[in-house]
């Protein structure tokens, strides 16, 4: 499981309205795989914070699986 920091965490509108390096800055924050992040950055919009945390959830779980 990723844990993000409280900056995406509270406000998923950074991740929506940030340039991809941006963006993929602040996601390098919270988990350094490059894979994780880009999986991520294609998946935006998010529409609220629970949509973050269940696509990093599930960007995560697909990641273990292929690495197990």
């Amino acid at each position: 499981m990723v844990h993000l920091n409280m900056e995406i965490e509270n406000e998923p509108a950074l991740l929506n309205s940030a340039s991809q390096n941006t963006a993929a800055t602040y996601l390098r924050k919270c988990c350094s795989s490059e894979e994780w992040i880009t999986r991520m950055l294609r998946q935006r919009p998010f529409r609220d914070s629970d949509a973050v945390h269940a696509a990093a959830d599930s960007a995560w779980i697909d990641l273990e699986s292929k690495i197990i």
